[in-house]
């Protein structure tokens, strides 16, 4: 949480804690600080930045002011609180998540491949979208060269997953890091140098290894292993080659849109599925914007759940980034 708080036009003195005391008006900002939105704490935020010094005894929640001449705090109308709540229980809260990827219009027009952004909402058990706004905000952060000259199943990129905590009265979005994906450049050939995504949890500019996703060697089989920070294999997804989404992907209607894998435990066992739809015809046409959904396994844990949406995106770059539309088709022949 962070709280900002500016006073002019009077004098205060906090001889405990060695504040100076200025003419005419005293500044005061507090510094960032974290808490879990279940105990009920908020955000505030200052739509205008304030200079000052930092607050180091402010109270917290049903706390006063200790040793202060002047208790009495107005809020200034131009904050506003905004509530939190921590990335790891959205996802335990979620039977499902519901991901679409953002239609750059540029790139659609010019055949040119930008750097991918993705928005996460939150879905029911059978992957189907609730609500229309976000829980996850993905960038991709790779290099020019790479993007034109090597396919999606080939390339380098960084991947920063924020979590959306919420949209204050000016239009203004709360984001903070929650996941990082990383993966190198791979030169595969067959079962060699198999291409691998990392999976960081971000906090306080600190990186956990949650995991990472491997892409195995398959015959006539699509699909990924999931491992845990310990070598650990978690989930095994599949899907059969002999399906409409992958030998006509590049046609624009809805049947030749859809793909479905298989979530499987480390026995075989049919967890969930994971189905890549259509984004609408038009879209098809002109780009290569997908749309996934998944209903997250029951039991799952939160580190399981972030592994999963990192192995979706992670299987769109495999096998979903290289189509090529119509549109593409006729700007590289021209």
């Amino acid at each position: 949480m962070s709280f900002q708080y500016q006073q002019f036009g009077e004098q205060n003195s906090f001889n405990d804690q060695g504040y100076q005391q200025q003419q005419g008006h005293v500044s005061l900002q507090m510094q960032q600080f974290e808490n879990n939105s279940q105990n009920g704490y908020q955000q505030l935020i200052n739509e205008n930045q304030v200079q000052g010094q930092a607050i180091t005894n402010y109270p917290l929640q049903g706390q006063q002011f200790i040793n202060q001449p002047n208790a009495n705090i107005q809020i200034p109308q131009n904050m506003i609180m905004v509530p939190i709540q921590d990335p790891l229980q959205k996802l335990a809260n979620s039977q499902g998540i519901f991901i679409k990827q953002k239609l750059e219009l540029l790139s659609a027009l010019i055949g040119w491949q930008h750097e991918n952004v993705y928005k996460v909402f939150q879905a029911d058990v059978n992957g189907i979208q609730i609500g229309n706004n976000p829980m996850f905000l993905c960038k991709e952060k790779s290099e020019c060269m790479q993007r034109i000259f090597l396919k999606g199943d080939m390339r380098a990129f960084n991947m920063s997953i924020t979590n959306e905590t919420g949209t204050a009265l000016s239009g203004q979005t709360v984001s903070t890091p929650f996941l990082a994906l990383e993966r190198p450049f791979k030169c595969t050939f067959f079962a060699y140098n198999r291409p691998v995504l990392n999976v960081y949890y971000v906090e306080n500019g600190s990186k956990v290894l949650f995991g990472y996703i491997k892409n195995p060697f398959q015959c006539c089989l699509l699909g990924c292993e999931i491992y845990d920070a310990n070598n650990q294999l978690k989930f095994v997804i599949k899907g059969k080659c002999c399906q409409l989404g992958l030998i006509c992907r590049g046609c624009p209607c809805n049947s030749c849109q859809q793909y479905e894998f298989t979530v499987q435990s480390t026995t075989g066992q049919i967890l969930t599925r994971l189905l890549k739809k259509s984004p609408g015809c038009l879209k098809s046409y002109i780009s290569n914007c997908d749309d996934f959904s998944m209903g997250f396994p029951l039991n799952s844990m939160p580190q399981e759940k972030a592994l999963l949406l990192s192995a979706t995106i992670f299987l769109d770059y495999m096998y979903f980034e290289n189509k090529e539309t119509k549109q593409n088709s006729i700007l590289f022949k021209s």
